[in-house]
């Protein structure tokens, strides 16, 4: 769906909840009509093999998983350290997925040192660093339940390059790529404080000057599961 016509929806139903002046634990239900929507965008919702249609999940949604309450309800404030922040692939073989995180400095173009892993339950590991003497060397972090490989693409102050279980795109579902600059759609490490000028919230890692002089603190957050294979 598009941001605008998202963003409209959600607009919309705002303006019920305050018009109606409700309050919590008050609902309403929410149909669809889709005879004037352009078909070819509109696969799952097709009526076949369901007469009715179906508009729920093509298998591959991200839903909460594990919620103490029940109902499924959020909890009041977000938890986003907690129970809040568990999810999974609707309909498939795979667990619930987590959020992990590195922590390192680079010294210089080729040394990458003090390193941190934490994983879904937020335990530390402390592996070794390494040195990348030459662009596109690679060095494979251990401590989670795969690999992390840092990559190097230049001297120092250019980015970084990083593989979760690296080597095993389409084979392993916690496999994951990204780079020192990207951005996502979610929050990143560079999000607090409000008051930082240089925040930049959907980038995977925050990059910063170190405390000693040709030397940058990196931290990126990336997504993983409990178990090597995901399951």
């Amino acid at each position: 769906m598009p941001s605008g016509e998202n963003g409209s929806i959600g607009g919309k139903l705002g303006a019920i909840v305050k018009n109606q002046f409700m309050v919590r634990d008050d609902f309403f239900d929410v149909e669809f009509d889709i005879t004037g929507a352009d078909q070819s965008k509109l696969k799952f919702c097709q009526p076949n093999p369901n007469p009715g249609g179906v508009c729920g999940s093509d298998g591959m949604q991200f839903e909460l998983f594990e919620k103490k309450i029940p109902t499924g309800k959020l909890t009041s404030y977000y938890n986003r350290a907690g129970d809040d922040n568990k999810y999974k692939l609707s309909n498939t073989v795979y667990a619930e997925l987590y959020q992990c995180s590195v922590t390192f400095t680079r010294d210089g173009d080729a040394t990458i040192k003090d390193v941190t892993l934490s994983d879904w339950e937020n335990k530390d590991t402390t592996p070794a660093g390494c040195n990348l003497a030459n662009d596109g060397d690679t060095c494979d972090l251990q401590g989670l339940p795969n690999d992390l490989q840092v990559k190097r693409t230049g001297s120092f102050d250019s980015k970084l390059e990083f593989e979760y279980a690296p080597g095993q795109d389409g084979v392993n579902v916690n496999f994951f790529d990204w780079d020192s600059d990207m951005e996502g759609n979610g929050r990143g490490p560079w999000t607090d404080p409000d008051t930082d000028p240089n925040r930049q919230p959907l980038r995977f890692c925050k990059v910063v000057d170190g405390s000693a002089p040709n030397t940058q603190s990196f931290e990126c957050w990336f997504p993983c599961y409990k178990n090597a294979d995901g399951k």
